[in-house]
């Protein structure tokens, strides 16, 4: 995390135990659901699959006490995460169209 007092957007990630949500939730693809209603409701939109960034610069204390109130309103919730990340959103760069343009160049050789 940064040092300097500039507050930037914020990047989560998570990884689910799925045997551990399988065993506290029936199915651990039910949490995925759970979790994106609740970052979703609280300013965040989904990059892909797991990763999460806000939509606005936050402190990263306002994220903690998001996360842990999601943690204390799901029972169990913390028995099945793996694996967390938060990140500093600094620069974001959309990489498609470079792809677009390298899957272009590949065709036609």
């Amino acid at each position: 995390m940064n040092s300097r007092s500039e507050v930037y957007r914020k990047e989560f990630i998570f990884d689910i135990d799925t045997k551990q949500g399988d065993r506290y939730f029936g199915s651990y693809r039910k949490i995925y659901p759970i979790i994106h209603k609740y970052l979703t409701k609280n300013g965040f939109y989904r990059i892909e699959g797991s990763a999460y960034r806000s939509l606005e610069p936050m402190k990263r204390e306002r994220f903690l006490r998001l996360f842990r109130k999601l943690l204390k309103e799901t029972p169990n919730l913390a028995e099945c995460i793996k694996e967390t990340h938060l990140s500093e959103v600094i620069d974001d760069y959309s990489l498609n169209e470079y792809v677009a343009n390298f899957k272009k160049k590949a065709k036609s050789k």
